[in-house]
C-alpha cells in the first residue's frame, strides 16, 4: 500500500485475534472494505487494542490520522537524552517550558526533528544569543503561540475537510486514505512556516528599531488601541454552534487584515475587543478608523475605542504600562462610532493631514488620580 507518506510495511494480520475483538465479522457484507482497511491501520502500526479504543470513542477509520503523526515519533525521551547527551531532567524541562510536557519518559513520542531542536538550542545557548532564563521565555512564547496554531488548524479541518467528508457517501476505508493523505500533507506544513516566522522577526526587528526608547532597551515608544465591536457577543447567543465559527471568524479575520493593511500589529482579541499596536500615531489613527468604518453599518453593531502614544513594555508578545491601561480605559468612555485619543495622541496627530482632534473633557478613570483629559478623533 501507499501514501503521499511513502510505502508502509508490509505485515501479518492475526485474523483469529481480530474476530475475536469484534472488529472483524467475515460474513458482513463490508467484509471485504473493513478488512482491507485493517490492513491498512495495521501497515501503519496499529495494535488490535487501539482499533478497539478506536471504535469504542469513535469510528476506526478516525484511528488513521494518529498513525500517521505516530510515524514521525518512535522515540521516548529517555532516548532522545541520550542521544543528545543531557539528563532526561533537561529534556523534561525544555518540553514543559514549551507546553508539551513529558508525562511518561517511556512514551515514544519524539522523533529525529527533536533531536535537532535540542541540539540546536544548545547551540543557541553556547553561542551566547540568549541566556537560560530568555531562552526559556522565548519558549513559553513560542510554546504558546504554536499551541494556538495547532488548536486552530484541528479546528479548521474539523469544521471543513472532516465535516465534508462525513456527509459524503464515502465508505470507512476511503475515509482513512483521505485521512492519511491529507495528514500527511499537514506534516509538510510546519516547514512551510519557516519563512513566516522569518518574515515576522524581521518585522518585528523593525519595529523594535523604529520604537525603541533611547536608554531604555525595555521601553518602546507605541501607539496602543482598542477599539470594542459591541454588539458581536450578542449575536454569538442568537446562532448555531456552526454560525457561531463563522461568525468569530469573520470578526477576527476583518479586523486582522485592517490592522495589518496600515502596517499596525494586532496584539490580541478580548471577546468583541480588539487590540492593535502601531509605530505612529497617524497608522494607529488611520486602524481605528477603519476598523471603526468596517463594522459601524452592520445594525446591531456600535464599534468605539480609544487610542494612546507613549512608552510601553513589551513581555512575551503583549504590551503593559499606564498607556496601554489608558487606552484601554478611554475606548469604554468613548460613545458609538467614537474613537477617543489621549493628549499625547492628540499631540502626535496636529500635522496629519486627514485627521483633526476636539477636546472631549476630562474623565475619571480607573487606576488613574486624577483627571484624565481626552479627545475625539475626526477624520475628513
Amino acid at each position: 500500500m501507499r501514501s503521499r507518506m511513502g510505502h508502509t510495511k508490509a505485515v501479518s494480520v492475526d485474523w483469529d485475534a481480530v474476530v475475536a475483538a469484534g472488529l472483524y465479522d467475515p460474513a458482513s457484507s463490508d467484509a471485504d472494505t473493513r478488512r482491507e482497511l485493517i490492513e491498512l491501520l495495521a501497515s501503519y502500526g496499529a495494535t488490535i487494542e487501539q482499533m478497539v479504543g478506536a471504535i469504542q470513542i469513535g469510528e476506526l477509520w478516525e484511528l488513521a490520522i494518529e498513525l500517521v503523526y505516530g510515524k514521525t515519533a518512535d522515540m521516548p525521551a529517555r532516548e532522545l537524552a541520550q542521544r543528545v547527551g543531557v539528563g532526561l531532567e533537561v529534556i523534561e524541562s525544555i518540553y514543559r517550558v514549551a507546553g508539551v510536557p513529558v508525562k511518561d519518559p517511556d512514551e515514544r513520542r519524539f522523533g529525529e526533528r527533536d533531536v535537532e531542536l535540542v541540539r540546536g538550542l544548545g547551540n543557541v545557548l553556547g553561542g551566547k544569543f540568549f541566556q537560560y532564563e530568555e531562552l526559556g521565555e522565548v519558549l513559553r512564547v513560542f510554546g504558546e503561540s504554536v499551541g494556538r496554531i495547532a488548536d486552530a488548524a484541528v479546528a479548521m479541518y474539523q469544521q471543513g475537510a472532516y465535516q465534508r467528508m462525513m456527509v459524503s457517501e464515502a465508505n470507512e476505508l476511503e475515509r482513512a486514505k483521505l485521512t492519511i493523505d491529507r495528514a500527511s500533507d499537514a506534516l509538510v506544513f510546519p516547514q512551510l512556516l519557516t519563512a513566516l516566522i522569518r518574515h515576522h522577526i524581521s518585522d518585528a526587528a523593525e519595529r523594535l528599531q523604529a520604537t525603541q526608547v533611547q536608554g531604555s532597551p525595555s521601553e518602546r515608544l507605541l501607539a496602543v488601541g482598542f477599539v470594542d465591536i459591541v454588539g458581536y457577543s450578542a449575536r454569538a447567543s442568537e446562532v448555531s454552534m456552526g454560525e457561531l465559527f463563522d461568525l468569530v471568524s469573520g470578526f477576527e479575520n476583518r479586523s486582522l487584515d485592517i490592522v495589518a493593511a496600515s502596517g499596525g500589529h494586532t496584539v490580541k482579541h478580548l471577546g468583541d475587543e480588539v487590540m492593535f499596536v502601531a509605530n505612529d500615531a497617524a497608522a494607529a489613527a488611520t486602524i481605528a478608523m477603519d476598523l471603526i468604518d468596517a463594522f459601524d453599518n452592520e445594525g446591531d453593531v456600535t464599534p468605539h475605542g480609544g487610542v494612546t502614544f507613549g512608552p510601553v513594555v513589551n513581555r512575551r508578545g503583549d504590551y503593559y504600562g499606564p498607556v496601554v491601561n489608558l487606552a484601554s480605559r478611554i475606548a469604554r468612555q468613548a460613545v458609538p462610532g467614537e474613537i477617543l485619543v489621549s493628549s499625547d495622541m492628540a499631540s502626535n496627530l496636529v500635522d496629519v493631514d486627514g485627521f483633526e482632534t476636539f477636546p472631549a473633557g476630562r474623565r475619571m478613570l480607573r487606576g488613574f488620580a486624577d483627571p484624565v483629559k481626552v479627545h475625539t478623533l475626526i477624520r475628513h
